[in-house]
């Protein structure tokens, strides 16, 4: 196993994972990103480490034990901004709900009536 190949691997998969810390971390009122090519980024790169991993050797293994540990230490933030994002879209599922209900509330009476309305002045 190439040990550039493996070193390749663990930088395409960090690179990945800044890119969606920062993504998520700054989506202020923009519209949130396809949750499918993310998901669809992050495991092609993941599989490409795997495979990579799996054919290094042992002496390889141990050189990039710090980048391992980079991963998951950056896997362990990304985590804690997906939680976030996820609190602040229920918030809003839940304030848009709210408003929800209220107009509802405002909405006790029948349509019915207006036709009985004159439009004479």
């Amino acid at each position: 196993m190439d040990s550039n190949l493996l070193q390749q691997c663990f930088v395409d998969f960090v690179k990945i994972q800044d890119m969606q810390i920062d993504m998520f971390n700054n989506l202020g009122s923009k519209n949130y990103p396809d949750l499918d090519t993310i998901i669809f980024e992050r495991n092609r790169a993941f599989e490409n480490l795997r495979s990579a991993i799996s054919l290094a050797s042992p002496s390889d293994l141990d050189r990039f034990k710090q980048e391992a540990d980079t991963i998951l230490h950056k896997d362990k933030i990304f985590m804690q901004t997906l939680e976030e994002q996820k609190d602040e879209l229920l918030k809003k599922i839940n304030k848009g709900a709210k408003g929800k209900q209220l107009l509802k509330g405002y909405n006790v009476g029948t349509s019915n009536s207006l036709r009985f309305m004159s439009n004479k002045i």
